[in-house]
Protein backbone atom coordinates (compact mmCIF):
# COMPACT_ATOMS: atom_id res chain seq x y z
CA UNK A 1 0.00 0.00 0.00
CA UNK A 2 1.20 3.63 -0.98
CA UNK A 3 2.10 5.81 1.42
CA UNK A 4 0.35 9.21 1.74
CA UNK A 5 1.48 12.86 2.19
CA UNK A 6 0.37 12.65 5.72
CA UNK A 7 2.02 9.02 6.27
CA UNK A 8 5.40 10.52 5.16
CA UNK A 9 4.81 13.40 7.35
CA UNK A 10 4.94 11.85 10.14
CA UNK A 11 7.95 9.16 9.35
CA UNK A 12 9.52 12.38 8.58
CA UNK A 13 8.94 14.19 12.52
CA UNK A 14 9.29 10.78 13.84
CA UNK A 15 12.50 10.00 12.61
CA UNK A 16 13.57 13.97 13.20
CA UNK A 17 12.48 13.60 16.38
CA UNK A 18 14.51 10.04 17.26
CA UNK A 19 17.47 11.91 15.88
CA UNK A 20 17.17 14.53 18.33
CA UNK A 21 16.93 12.49 21.69
CA UNK A 22 19.97 10.14 20.93
CA UNK A 23 21.84 13.68 19.94
CA UNK A 24 20.85 14.59 23.19
CA UNK A 25 21.41 11.04 24.72
CA UNK A 26 24.58 11.12 23.68
CA UNK A 27 25.77 14.52 24.46
CA UNK A 28 25.11 14.15 28.55
CA UNK A 29 26.61 10.62 28.33
CA UNK A 30 29.01 11.91 26.78
CA UNK A 31 29.76 14.72 28.69
CA UNK A 32 29.17 12.92 32.13
CA UNK A 33 31.51 10.43 31.29
CA UNK A 34 34.11 12.79 30.66
CA UNK A 35 33.95 14.96 34.00
CA UNK A 36 33.40 11.51 35.55
CA UNK A 37 36.79 10.83 36.82
CA UNK A 38 37.90 14.66 36.71
CA UNK A 39 38.03 15.19 41.10
CA UNK A 40 36.95 18.71 41.93
CA UNK A 41 40.03 20.13 43.57
CA UNK A 42 37.49 21.04 46.62
CA UNK A 43 36.95 17.19 46.67
CA UNK A 44 33.15 17.84 48.02
CA UNK A 45 30.75 14.50 47.25
CA UNK A 46 27.17 14.98 45.51
CA UNK A 47 25.77 14.40 48.90
CA UNK A 48 27.37 17.02 50.26
CA UNK A 49 27.25 19.56 47.44
CA UNK A 50 23.09 18.52 47.53
CA UNK A 51 22.91 19.27 51.55
CA UNK A 52 25.17 22.49 51.17
CA UNK A 53 23.07 24.20 48.14
CA UNK A 54 19.46 22.80 49.80
CA UNK A 55 20.58 24.72 53.55
CA UNK A 56 21.92 27.34 51.81
CA UNK A 57 18.10 28.07 50.80
CA UNK A 58 16.55 27.21 53.26
CA UNK A 59 15.14 24.29 52.06
CA UNK A 60 16.03 21.62 55.20
CA UNK A 61 12.81 19.68 54.96
CA UNK A 62 14.44 18.28 51.71
CA UNK A 63 15.83 15.24 52.23
CA UNK A 64 18.92 13.50 50.22
CA UNK A 65 19.29 9.81 49.77
CA UNK A 66 20.72 7.01 47.86
CA UNK A 67 18.42 5.22 44.47
CA UNK A 68 19.98 2.29 43.05
CA UNK A 69 20.15 2.80 39.04
CA UNK A 70 22.43 4.33 36.49
CA UNK A 71 21.67 8.33 36.14
CA UNK A 72 18.71 7.22 38.35
CA UNK A 73 19.37 10.96 39.34
CA UNK A 74 16.14 13.25 40.39
CA UNK A 75 14.34 15.75 42.50
CA UNK A 76 10.96 14.63 43.64
CA UNK A 77 8.61 17.35 44.02
CA UNK A 78 5.95 15.69 45.75
CA UNK A 79 7.72 14.00 48.32
CA UNK A 80 10.42 16.82 48.35
CA UNK A 81 13.50 14.32 48.33
CA UNK A 82 16.50 14.63 46.12
CA UNK A 83 17.54 11.28 44.71
CA UNK A 84 21.02 10.49 43.92
CA UNK A 85 22.52 7.02 42.55
CA UNK A 86 25.25 5.35 44.69
CA UNK A 87 28.32 6.96 42.32
CA UNK A 88 26.98 10.65 42.23
CA UNK A 89 25.98 10.63 46.23
CA UNK A 90 29.25 9.34 47.18
CA UNK A 91 31.28 10.63 44.09
CA UNK A 92 33.74 13.82 43.95
CA UNK A 93 34.08 14.17 40.43
CA UNK A 94 32.78 17.52 38.41
CA UNK A 95 29.93 15.51 36.94
CA UNK A 96 28.93 14.18 40.45
CA UNK A 97 28.55 18.03 41.37
CA UNK A 98 26.92 18.94 38.50
CA UNK A 99 24.36 16.63 38.63
CA UNK A 100 23.80 17.22 42.10
CA UNK A 101 23.47 21.42 42.17
CA UNK A 102 20.77 20.56 39.28
CA UNK A 103 18.63 18.70 41.25
CA UNK A 104 19.25 21.16 44.01
CA UNK A 105 18.04 23.61 41.56
CA UNK A 106 14.84 22.56 41.11
CA UNK A 107 14.14 22.15 44.52
CA UNK A 108 14.85 25.76 44.33
CA UNK A 109 12.44 26.24 41.54
CA UNK A 110 9.82 24.07 43.63
CA UNK A 111 10.27 26.53 46.64
CA UNK A 112 9.66 29.41 44.15
CA UNK A 113 6.26 27.85 43.32
CA UNK A 114 7.27 26.77 39.66
CA UNK A 115 4.30 25.87 38.01
CA UNK A 116 5.60 23.98 35.08
CA UNK A 117 8.15 21.82 37.59
CA UNK A 118 4.73 20.68 39.26
CA UNK A 119 3.08 19.77 36.35
CA UNK A 120 6.23 17.64 35.23
CA UNK A 121 5.96 16.32 38.72
CA UNK A 122 2.83 15.28 38.74
CA UNK A 123 3.09 13.59 35.36
CA UNK A 124 6.38 12.07 35.77
CA UNK A 125 5.12 7.93 37.09
CA UNK A 126 2.34 8.24 33.66
CA UNK A 127 4.54 9.35 31.63
CA UNK A 128 7.25 6.79 32.88
CA UNK A 129 4.24 4.15 32.25
CA UNK A 130 3.52 5.69 28.74
CA UNK A 131 7.37 4.76 27.93
CA UNK A 132 6.70 0.97 29.27
CA UNK A 133 3.34 0.67 26.75
CA UNK A 134 5.53 2.30 23.65
CA UNK A 135 8.49 0.05 24.01
CA UNK A 136 5.49 -3.15 24.04
CA UNK A 137 3.95 -1.65 21.39
CA UNK A 138 7.12 -1.63 19.37
CA UNK A 139 7.59 -5.15 20.28
CA UNK A 140 4.25 -6.59 19.56
CA UNK A 141 4.58 -4.60 16.15
CA UNK A 142 7.67 -7.09 15.49
CA UNK A 143 6.19 -10.04 16.07
CA UNK A 144 2.54 -9.46 14.53
CA UNK A 145 3.74 -6.61 11.56
CA UNK A 146 1.26 -4.44 12.22
CA UNK A 147 1.88 -1.20 11.03
CA UNK A 148 -0.42 0.03 12.98
CA UNK A 149 1.16 -0.78 16.41
CA UNK A 150 4.35 0.71 15.04
CA UNK A 151 3.17 3.53 14.35
CA UNK A 152 1.29 4.19 17.44
CA UNK A 153 4.10 2.86 19.41
CA UNK A 154 6.50 5.14 17.82
CA UNK A 155 4.12 8.13 18.29
CA UNK A 156 4.07 7.68 22.13
CA UNK A 157 7.78 8.08 22.23
CA UNK A 158 7.40 11.11 19.97
CA UNK A 159 5.13 12.81 22.30
CA UNK A 160 7.02 11.73 25.71
CA UNK A 161 9.47 13.88 23.46
CA UNK A 162 7.69 16.34 22.73
CA UNK A 163 6.55 17.08 26.36
CA UNK A 164 9.56 17.48 27.54
CA UNK A 165 10.78 19.87 24.54
CA UNK A 166 7.69 21.90 26.23
CA UNK A 167 9.77 21.52 29.68
CA UNK A 168 12.87 22.74 28.27
CA UNK A 169 12.53 26.36 29.66
CA UNK A 170 12.52 24.62 33.14
CA UNK A 171 15.90 23.09 32.92
CA UNK A 172 17.65 25.87 31.09
CA UNK A 173 16.56 27.99 34.35
CA UNK A 174 18.11 24.97 36.56
CA UNK A 175 20.98 25.49 35.18
CA UNK A 176 21.79 29.29 35.44
CA UNK A 177 20.37 28.56 39.14
CA UNK A 178 22.47 25.83 39.56
CA UNK A 179 25.86 27.22 38.31
CA UNK A 180 24.98 30.78 40.81
CA UNK A 181 24.50 28.41 43.79
CA UNK A 182 27.61 26.93 43.16
CA UNK A 183 29.66 29.73 43.17
CA UNK A 184 27.74 31.16 45.66
CA UNK A 185 28.82 28.30 47.97
CA UNK A 186 32.39 28.67 46.78
CA UNK A 187 32.33 24.51 45.95
CA UNK A 188 34.19 24.77 42.81
CA UNK A 189 37.66 27.53 41.07
CA UNK A 190 37.44 29.49 38.99
CA UNK A 191 39.73 27.25 36.88
CA UNK A 192 36.36 24.89 37.15
CA UNK A 193 33.69 27.14 36.25
CA UNK A 194 34.04 26.37 32.31
CA UNK A 195 33.93 23.09 32.75
CA UNK A 196 30.92 22.62 35.25
CA UNK A 197 29.06 25.02 33.04
CA UNK A 198 30.00 22.38 30.04
CA UNK A 199 28.25 19.78 32.68
CA UNK A 200 24.80 22.08 33.17
CA UNK A 201 24.56 22.79 29.88
CA UNK A 202 25.02 18.67 28.97
CA UNK A 203 22.24 18.73 31.28
CA UNK A 204 19.37 20.30 29.87
CA UNK A 205 18.94 17.60 27.66
CA UNK A 206 18.84 15.09 30.13
CA UNK A 207 14.73 14.78 29.98
CA UNK A 208 14.50 15.20 26.13
CA UNK A 209 16.39 11.89 25.73
CA UNK A 210 14.37 9.84 28.19
CA UNK A 211 12.79 7.68 25.39
CA UNK A 212 16.38 6.52 24.76
CA UNK A 213 18.04 7.35 28.15
CA UNK A 214 15.44 4.39 28.98
CA UNK A 215 16.34 1.66 27.54
CA UNK A 216 20.13 2.36 28.11
CA UNK A 217 18.91 2.17 32.22
CA UNK A 218 16.98 -0.99 31.86
CA UNK A 219 19.73 -2.67 30.25
CA UNK A 220 22.01 -1.50 32.72
CA UNK A 221 19.73 -2.87 35.29
CA UNK A 222 19.21 -6.12 33.65
CA UNK A 223 23.31 -7.45 32.90
CA UNK A 224 25.00 -5.70 35.45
Amino acid sequence: MPYSTMDILALVGILLSFLWMMRSCYTYINTYQKYNKVESKKEYSGCEVARTLLDQNGLKDVYVVTVKGFLKDHYDPRRKVIRLSKETFDGTGLAMIGIASRECAHAIQDKNHNTLLKIRGMLKPALEGILVLGYLGILISLFSFSRYYLVLSLGILVFVFLFHLLTFPLEKEATSIALKEIEKANLITKKEKEQMLEILEAGKYLFMASPILFIIQLGKSIFS
